[in-house]
């Protein structure tokens, strides 16, 4: 199935849904979508620690104060 049918039977499934059938797809979505870009910041994050962009507690907290000033 192309995209574009893909879209035209989800948009069909939701038109056709009641309110809550369209809420809970609109969770799962939203759900899924959460999750797959923490996945990628969890990867980018392991990625940063492997080639040592880390700084130290002390670093942060420097960071932070120079933030609030």
């Amino acid at each position: 199935m192309s995209t574009i049918e893909l879209k035209k039977e989800l948009h069909k499934i939701i038109d056709e849904g009641d309110s809550n059938f369209v809420k809970s797809f609109y969770e799962i979505v939203k759900d899924f979508i959460n999750k797959t870009e923490n996945s990628k910041m969890i990867q980018e994050s392991e990625e940063d620690i492997e080639a040592g962009r880390i700084h130290s507690l002390v670093e942060v907290k420097n960071i932070l104060k120079n933030w609030k000033e």
